[in-house]
């Protein structure tokens, strides 16, 4: 361990000696990476101490810690970006680059840092964050300003930033269909869901769970993405077939353009029916990659696995995509879907996997969820094809 990481650690042991805790352990895990080029990025850690008796509350501290080897190592934890209760959640659950330096800290909360993470300054905006996507020093943001619990749904809007995230707009126009069922935006505040996803070209695709059919209804065939062009004064909506019902989405686009929606109906116990639609022109049109195919859908062909539920998800190009989740190792296609591969070793069925994440067409990381509070980072630099510890 860094000695700055083992201060860390150290300040949890004094904490718990004046609280007169008698035994506790210290866990750290790592929650997410962020890379702006194949060897410089910043990792997301969570330190955790927690009575050994199991009796008391467990603290959370979370911070960051920058890399210049690709993962292999990172270096000395910046300030803190918080100190709470790991019961009541967590302030950020992601990292994402907005320019050289700019670092954001998000998920519900936000933080901008101008130098690689060692300060922050915490950001107000009107609502939780539930989604971001960047480029270059520009940011898109989620924020659910309307929960309605008794209704269980969200009100969104768009935010945007084109200085680092130092300071946020409404981003105008709005999508003309901003609510949604709560539970998919909770989840995407815990970077668990990604809904919102930028084009090459600049056009912003947004697409929104739908509510559940009910009992004995069957899930709609398809879901509705919103797709702004730059310079157009309106969204337009696009219908794409979401098969295995839209309980879940998820969002990417390849550095070639190619952009993948995958879909996911009601999870099960450790199981979860899935599809993926593609779409080769920026979201204007979307075709069936693979049809939803599960323990009660006759005429399976091919199937995206049905263990595990459906987390991040990341494109390669037109024939390769990966997804990760929880109860799930990472999986991905190289044929667009005909075939799919399992890594075991990224994940299992008892944990999952956490990110994957690529920053171009052959450099990419995964994060695994090990047994109890343990994960480990993988790196790929051919496009997925072989995978080994950072």
């Amino acid at each position: 361990m860094l000695v700055a990481f083992a201060a860390v650690c150290m300040a949890a042991a004094a904490a718990a000696a004046s609280s007169g805790a008698s035994r506790f352990a210290v866990a750290t895990t790592l929650r997410w990476v962020a890379f702006r080029t194949p060897s410089d990025g910043a990792g997301l850690f969570q330190t955790e101490r927690y009575p050994v008796s199991g009796n008391g509350p467990v603290k959370c501290v979370l911070y960051t810690r920058a890399t210049t080897d690709g993962g292999a190592s990172f270096g000395p934890v910046g300030q803190l970006l918080a100190h709470t209760n790991c019961g009541n959640g967590v302030a950020y659950s992601a990292v994402a680059f907005a320019g050289p330096h700019d670092l954001l800290a998000y998920g519900p909360n936000l933080a901008v840092s101008h130098d690689m993470g060692r300060s922050w300054q915490r950001e107000r905006l009107p609502g939780p964050l539930a989604g971001m996507t960047t480029h270059g020093a520009s940011a898109w943001a989620i924020v659910a300003d309307r929960c309605r619990a008794v209704a269980q749904l969200c009100g969104l809007e768009l935010l945007r930033s084109q200085n680092g995230g130092v300071s946020w707009q409404l981003l105008r126009p709005q999508p003309p269909d901003r609510t949604t069922p709560s539970a998919p935006v909770f989840d995407a505040e815990m970077a668990t869901s990604t809904l919102l996803a930028r084009t090459p070209d600049g056009t912003l695709l947004l697409a929104l769970p739908g509510s559940l059919p009910g009992i004995g209804k069957p899930a709609p065939a398809t879901g509705t993405v919103q797709r702004l062009v730059p310079g157009h004064r309106h969204w337009t909506h696009v219908a794409a077939p979401c098969d295995s019902g839209l309980y879940q989405s998820e969002l990417a686009v390849a550095s070639d353009g190619v952009a993948w929606l995958a879909c996911a109906g009601e999870p099960g116990v450790g199981l979860q029916i899935k599809s993926l639609a593609l779409s080769s022109d920026g979201g204007a049109r979307w075709t069936v990659a693979v049809a939803a195919c599960g323990l009660y859908l006759r005429h399976c062909h091919v199937q995206m696995p049905l263990g595990g539920y459906l987390g991040g998800l990341a494109a390669v190009s037109s024939h390769t995509v990966f997804y990760v989740g929880d109860r799930g190792s990472l999986a991905g296609t190289f044929d667009g879907g005909r075939n799919w591969r399992v890594w075991p070793q990224i994940g299992n069925d008892a944990a999952g996997s956490l990110q994957v994440t690529f920053i171009n067409a052959h450099d990419g990381w995964a994060i695994a969820q090990g047994l109890g509070p343990s994960t480990s980072l993988w790196r790929t630099r051919d496009a997925g094809r072989t995978w080994s510890r950072a």
